[in-house]
């Protein structure tokens, strides 16, 4: 074998070892980790948003929704439960139950006149009193700035009211009310929150859906 056949034989060999060290780099490459990626460990930090802001006089009309609705809903009760009352004669019972009411002035003068009436009048009303609509029109501020005074108007479906004799029995009233729509002063007093001030009452005109 001549030295040129020689070195030719060892060129191949070397070049063959190499191709198979590289081929052996590449599998190693392909082969999948468990470590994680940069995109796999990043993690997205959500914005930052300010929550939602009410203003005083969203403020004010809700609580003022509200203090009606728990106002009709205590007026129902009380003509619910008439009979529980009865024994007292001096009528104290309906100065005290309208003095927990949230009214003053020309409201309150309304319904002590009312709760009177209705306590002398033998019946009681079972049922609910829906508020089918209250809007307020008008919030006005007080020297301070903040809400002191507003006007409302509720309408008020009661054909739901059915009138019972104190021993349990229907009673038929051919002139019952059946609609009232009540136009409200309010004055958000001091210590007692938003209180009816003045009533200016409508009957009998159906509630708007």
């Amino acid at each position: 074998m001549s030295l040129r056949t020689v070195v030719l034989a060892l060129v191949w060999s070397i070049g063959v070892v190499l191709a198979g060290c590289a081929q052996g780099d590449d599998d190693a490459a392909a082969e999948p980790t468990d470590e994680p990626t940069d995109e796999q460990v990043k993690v997205t930090t959500p914005a930052l948003t300010a929550p939602p802001t009410t203003s005083p006089e969203d403020e004010a009309e809700r609580q003022i929704k509200d203090v009606l609705e728990d106002f009709v809903a205590d007026w129902d009760n009380y003509r619910a439960t008439t009979s529980d009352y009865a024994a007292d004669d001096d009528g104290q019972w309906v100065v005290d139950l309208v003095d927990s009411w949230p009214l003053d002035l020309d409201a309150y003068n309304l319904l002590l006149d009312w709760a009177g009436r209705w306590s002398t009048a033998g019946l009681e009303l079972r049922g609910e009193s829906r508020i089918m609509s209250h809007d307020v029109v008008s919030i006005g501020a007080d020297d301070g700035g903040e809400p002191g005074h507003a006007e409302s108007e509720a309408c008020l479906d009661m054909t739901e009211l059915e009138p019972f004799d104190y021993d349990g029995q229907a009673v038929v009233v051919d002139d019952a009310t059946q609609y009232q729509v009540w136009a409200i002063a309010w004055a958000n007093v001091p210590d007692a929150g938003w209180t009816l001030i003045d009533i200016e009452v409508t009957v009998d005109e159906p509630c708007e859906a």
